[in-house]
């Protein structure tokens, strides 16, 4: 006679569910003086209910309980460095997309003409010498070298040549010296 009965199921939410079931086979076996003896085997199954597969045969209860517990452990284990991953990847995507908003693009730099038009009263204009100042020269009594850009060419040539330059210094701001 075989019997199943199912014991016991372990599951947690989206981890592998495994269910725990008795099987009990009869065995007979034969004696010397002719009479048969029947013999009852009782094993432990621990099957993946998800995948209707049989994990292992186990010969008592609690070796069948431990195999689930350390399944379930290292299933959760494997979810938790999949989650952690994921974290790893989603910040450094934020810091990536941090670091391109802070670091300001040539079309990102601003060019303020204000004094250069209040030192020659018009806007800057044609071919020449350019000089474009990274700090605000009406804030500051002298501008060193350092904090200057020059460019040679038509003003709208050395103005997109100067912002690329100051983008690649990390400044937002030039202001076009007279």
């Amino acid at each position: 006679m075989n019997s199943i009965q199912n014991t016991t199921t372990t599951s947690t939410n989206s981890l592998p569910t495994f269910d725990v079931v008795k099987h009990t086979r009869d065995c007979e076996k034969e004696q010397r003086n002719g009479s048969t003896r029947v013999r009852t085997i009782t094993t432990w199954d621990v099957v993946n209910t998800r995948t209707c597969s049989l994990v292992s045969e186990c010969t008592t209860k609690r070796e069948a309980l431990a195999l689930v517990a350390s399944l379930v452990a290292q299933a959760s284990n494997d979810r938790e460095l999949v989650r952690l991953r994921r974290v790893q990847r989603t910040r450094a995507v934020r810091a990536s997309v941090a670091a391109a908003r802070t670091t300001p693009t040539p079309a990102s730099v601003d060019v303020v003409a204000s004094p250069y038009i209040n030192a020659h009263r018009r806007i800057p204009k044609g071919r020449g010498s350019w000089a474009f100042a990274t700090v605000d020269p009406r804030r500051v009594a002298d501008v060193n070298d350092s904090d200057l850009i020059w460019e040679h060419g038509l003003y709208s040539d050395a103005r997109r040549a100067a912002q690329t330059r100051a983008a690649a210094r990390n400044v937002s701001t030039l202001w076009v010296c007279s």
